[in-house]
């Protein structure tokens, strides 16, 4: 083999060495998932590589085919862990434990979609409870103003009777005043002494009380001394009779 073959070899065993390294962060990725056999494999590929690798360094390469073919091995062993570590299917478990000791493990996508059902189930149900808090709390606001407004009606209907009470005795108190103060008048008012009680008016059948007119008296013959001064005549009042 001349200088060209072994470079030209050397760079496939880098590429393959690049490979492996990517396989090997893959299977770390999946850490506990990734199966036993996929390890071991990958462990196998990686000592083959550096075994060649110590080989083209010692320069104990003949066979240009020959080295070609080896390389095309590591080629379809890589392609097979590519194709199995492609295949592990990464199932996340939630582990429950009691005071440390596992109980039952589920799916992470089951525990976290469990989760989400609780969750709404306990928002709806807190829901319906404080709207029922809610309700309960306007209910009673309602009663006590509706109490509230019968006893402002009450209290008005109670003012509205003090107050006719109030004007039935302001009325009644001024009609005591006006008949005491009738009845100080009537007392303070003097009776006349001579008044006496106001006597029917005759009737057609009474005896008239009044005198009698008197008579013409005959003239008296003319004298010479009495026909100068002639005497007045004298006319007597009545008397009171009662009537005024």
């Amino acid at each position: 083999m001349n200088q060209e073959d072994i470079e030209h070899i050397r760079e496939l065993v880098a590429v393959n060495r690049m490979r492996l390294q990517k396989l090997e962060v893959q299977a770390a990725a999946l850490g506990s998932y990734c199966p036993a056999p996929i390890l071991v494999e990958i462990d196998e590929t990686r000592d083959n590589i550096e075994r060649f690798e110590k080989i083209i360094n010692q320069n104990s390469l003949h066979n240009y085919i020959e080295s070609r073919k080896v390389m095309r091995d590591f080629g379809y062993d890589l392609d097979s862990l590519e194709y199995k570590l492609n295949k592990v299917i990464v199932q996340e478990t939630k582990v429950y434990r009691f005071f440390g000791i596992p109980i039952f493990s589920i799916s992470t996508v089951v525990s976290r979609i469990v989760l989400l059902v609780v969750t709404l189930f306990g928002v709806g149900f807190i829901s319906l409870l404080l709207g029922f808090v809610v309700q309960v709390a306007t209910i009673r606001s309602q009663r006590a103003t509706i109490e509230a407004i019968e006893q402002t009606e009450q209290s008005i209907r109670a003012t509205e009777k003090g107050e006719e009470n109030e004007k039935a005795t302001r009325v009644a108190q001024t009609a005591t005043v006006k008949v005491i103060l009738t009845i100080t008048a009537l007392r303070q008012t003097p009776v006349p002494p001579t008044a006496t009680p106001v006597l029917p008016t005759p009737t057609a059948t009474s005896v008239s009380t009044s005198r009698p007119k008197p008579t013409s008296t005959p003239k008296r013959p003319n004298t010479p001394e009495l026909s100068r001064t002639p005497k007045p005549t004298e006319t007597r009042r009545p008397t009171s009779t009662g009537v005024p």
